[in-house]
């Protein structure tokens, strides 16, 4: 399929298949690879191109806001004789070669593991005279002397590192300057801290705090929430270290009522940022909170529990049919990965799903310390961090992610034809990918609302298209070519009526003939209009809808029928009649009397609510067409909506599928909805308002007019809305501009100054083709039911509607 939008080809292929997608395009899909590092790792060894992107400094910082969460690498631990690094997937690789490397001087020559967080480990001598911090994804280590006041005297210790950064966030913590603090109890009553900053190179003052009673540090690694961080000790307390005051504290925790075994307990950081604990019991996994309270105090509230953490089968010893104990090893840093020791070995389980996978065989592991980071980049090529498979070659890097990877990976792509487009050129594999019609399903629920791309609107020289990116491409030079044979030898233009589910409305000058038309499959659908309207003595108008509940679900639109409304004046009475492409035919003409001397349907398109589509008319009234019950109506608009000139008014569809009401006054955009009241009486309800001219710094963006040396306000109006209400175009002096209300971002799609009234926004997924490969054929409804005739419409630009009775 060609690009949407820019005109692209695929009849040539590119010369490299990886090479084809734009920068922004493949940022955009190597953004929405697993967060796990071998993917952006393999990725980089494609070609040049994707490994300067993939080391882009600006695209890491998007990977980590964009996955905001590190993918939980595996974990470490003192266990003797054992493999120091357990990778949570694949086979031990270079953070196990690089972990079983270190050594020191010394008696005993190890090093102990005490702490892991932002993508370092925190590691210790025996005599924890001196630490160690280690980048296991760069390898820079930096060995620090401990000072002689913090070991001298000194009992139970512990220790944390945490990038000096904000507390992490989610900038490159690799790269940032780090903080370690050590925490240590004496025989004298007091607890004490310090923090090494290698910003400086230097340890800070040593603070203190009294306890009432002696107290055991314990030896699992503490939790960071905020800019403070704790540790577990006897006694059913904790220690709070802040780092903003400098302070310590001691905090009562509630689990001494539980009976609990010490290393069952450990802190945890819950998901919306404050202090958790965990503990176990009857296999059970119980979650308590830190909150504060009305009162201003804080207090341990319950606030999840896991009766069965593991099958019961998970947790049985050999071939021994007694269900064995379980305990916590530990927690990930963001509190949803628990490791849960039992005597069948170490397991993962992920609280969110409660999925779980075992991840050692191992009785003897007591603690462990999470490993958890983003993709960094070497100056060197990048080997799989965890799992030490050798790296493809760079002509099969793409292939090396497997189909439901590659699947969700596409699926997350932003919903702009040219992305899905431009990704279907970087292999065969992918190109299978995106024209399966399983996934496009998919595509199509998981983004729901159809990107707009851009707008047609009716000029002197015939219907054009601006597109919302890129320059105008194929579907403005297609709707520039769409021409009608008038059959008296003359060609006549096409003019645009509506658009909606991905088709364009569009009429012959005298509205004898209705054209069909959907610029993706570049199908057209050529058919007369009722005879009863072309004897009409006054206004009419149309719409386009798909056929499927009303246009409603995620079936493709385009393989389905499709219906065209019209609705007309005669006399004193309003008339309505259906199309539908299944029998290409006209059903019933049907009509209401109005009371209106004369009723105006004025030309903006309808909007589509339900099984309902609504046109403006005058009179501050709305006609209702319900194909459904196949009636007509006029609606009141609101009795208090304020006064404002007719081209400010305008139907629209909002969320939850009913009829709202868009009018522009004192450059404000306002919103109602008809809702159903208490008493079964629609009503209507001041929904949103917008100050435009604060979005859009009109009175700067725009000319202004002076007068009597005080600036005036330019006047602006509403020139469409998309089909599901959120985007709203804005006509200006200056120009047309776009506006998502839900965001409030807005975007100029025009700098045309000529006075443009109405547009017609066009919305569509990506779309393939017939399994054939070509385009849809060129049907003609006339006497004979989608009789195959018309020509191409690159080649032939004159359309023939036969003449058929309705």
């Amino acid at each position: 399929m060609r690009e949407a939008t820019a005109g692209h080809s695929s009849a040539a292929a590119p010369p490299s298949a990886a090479e084809s997608a734009p920068d922004d395009v493949l940022a955009e899909i190597l953004l929405r690879f697993p967060p796990h590092p071998s993917f952006l790792s393999r990725a980089s060894l494609v070609c040049k191109r994707w490994r300067r992107l993939a080391r882009d400094p600006g695209f890491l910082r998007r990977l980590r806001a964009f996955h905001r969460t590190p993918t939980v690498l595996g974990f470490f631990h003192n266990s003797p004789d054992l493999p120091r690094f357990v990778p949570a997937e694949g086979p031990p690789g270079r953070i196990a070669a690089e972990a079983a490397s270190l050594r020191r001087d010394g008696d005993d020559g190890m090093w102990w593991f005490v702490d892991c967080r932002h993508g370092r480990a925190l590691l210790r001598s025996r005599d924890w005279a001196e630490l160690l911090v280690w980048d296991p994804m760069t390898g820079e280590r930096r060995c620090i002397t401990v000072p002689n006041q913090m070991q001298v005297g000194a009992f139970d210790r512990n220790a944390a590192v945490v990038s000096a950064a904000s507390g992490g966030g989610d900038q490159d913590c690799h790269s940032s300057p780090f903080h370690v603090v050590v925490v240590f109890t004496t025989g004298h009553g007091r607890v004490f801290s310090c923090v090494y900053s290698s910003r400086i190179d230097a340890w800070g003052d040593l603070i203190s705090t009294p306890v009432t009673s002696p107290c055991e540090l314990y030896e699992e690694p503490p939790v960071l929430v905020g800019e403070a961080l704790y540790w577990l000790l006897d006694g059913s307390r904790i220690l709070e270290f802040e780092f903003g005051n400098q302070y310590l504290a001691l905090i009562e925790h509630p689990v001494e009522n539980h009976a609990i075994r010490k290393w069952n307990i450990h802190l945890v950081r819950m998901e919306d940022d404050v202090l958790g604990l965990a503990f176990v019991k009857d296999f059970g996994l119980y979650l308590w909170a830190r909150e504060v309270v009305d009162d201003g105090a804080s207090k341990w509230i319950p606030r999840r529990s896991v009766d069965n953490v593991l099958p019961p089968a998970m947790t049985m010893e050999g071939n021994r049919s007694c269900v064995m104990p379980i305990w916590i090893c530990g927690f990930a840093q963001d509190g949803n990965v628990v490791f849960i020791r039992t005597a069948a070995g170490v397991f993962m389980v992920w609280l969110d799903t409660l999925k779980f996978k075992k991840v050692s065989d191992s009785l003897f592991m007591k603690t462990v310390y999470s490993y958890a980071s983003f993709y960094v980049p070497k100056d060197l090529t990048m080997a799989d961090v965890t799992g030490g498979h050798s790296s493809p070659p760079a002509a099969a890097a793409a292939e090396t992610l497997p189909d439901d990877v590659l699947a969700e990976i596409l699926l997350r792509l932003p919903p702009h034809p040219s992305f899905l487009s431009s990704a279907s050129l970087v292999s065969k594999r992918w190109f299978r990918h995106t024209h399966n019609p399983s996934f496009l399903r998919r595509f199509r629920e998981f983004h729901r609302t159809a990107p707009v791309l851009g707008f047609f609107l009716n000029s002197s020289h015939g219907a054009l298209f601006f597109p919302t990116e890129a320059p105008p491409g194929r579907i403005a030079d297609q709707v520039a070519s769409l021409r009608r044979n008038s059959g008296d030898g003359t060609v006549g233009m096409w003019w645009l009526v509506g658009c909606r589910h991905g088709r364009v409305l569009l009429r012959s000058s005298d509205w004898a003939d209705l054209l069909v038309w959907d610029p993706m499959t570049e199908e057209l659908v050529c058919f007369p209009a009722p005879i009863q309207m072309l004897e009409a003595d006054a206004d009419r108008d149309a719409a386009v809808f798909c056929a499927a509940s009303g246009g409603d679900g995620d079936e493709d639109r385009r393989s389905g029928a499709f219906n065209v409304a019209v609705v007309f004046v005669s006399g004193d009475h309003v008339f309505g009649c259906v199309f539908s492409s299944a029998i290409g035919a006209w059903g019933d003409v049907i009509s209401t009397p109005v009371t209106l001397p004369l009723l105006m349907i004025y030309d903006e398109p309808a909007a589509l609510a339900g099984e309902a589509l609504y046109w403006i008319v005058n009179g501050s009234s709305l006609l209702e067409f319900n194909f459904g019950s196949q009636s007509l109506a006029l609606i009141t608009r609101p009795s208090d909506m304020s006064a404002t000139h007719r081209w400010n008014v305008r139907p629209v569809s909002l969320e939850d599928d009913l009829l709202g009401l868009a009018f522009f006054n004192d450059f404000c955009l306002h919103l109602w909805v008809r809702e159903v009241a208490d008493d079964g009486a629609p009503n209507w309800v001041p929904c949103k308002s917008f100050e435009m001219d604060k979005i859009l710094s009109l009175p700067v963006a725009l000319p202004v007019a002076t007068e009597d040396s005080r600036r005036s306000m330019v006047p602006a109006w509403i020139c469409g809305f998309s089909g599901d209400g959120n985007v709203v175009f804005i006509g200006t002096p200056a120009g047309i501009f776009l506006v998502e209300l839900d965001t409030l971002k807005f975007k100029k799609v025009s700098d045309d100054t000529v006075l443009i009234k109405t547009i017609h926004p066009y919305e569509s997924f990506y779309y393939v083709p017939n399994e054939k490969g070509g385009k849809q054929e060129t049907a003609v409804v006339g006497d004979q039911v989608a009789e195959a005739g018309g020509k191409d419409i690159n080649n032939s630009k004159e359309l023939d509607c036969p003449r058929g009775q309705t």
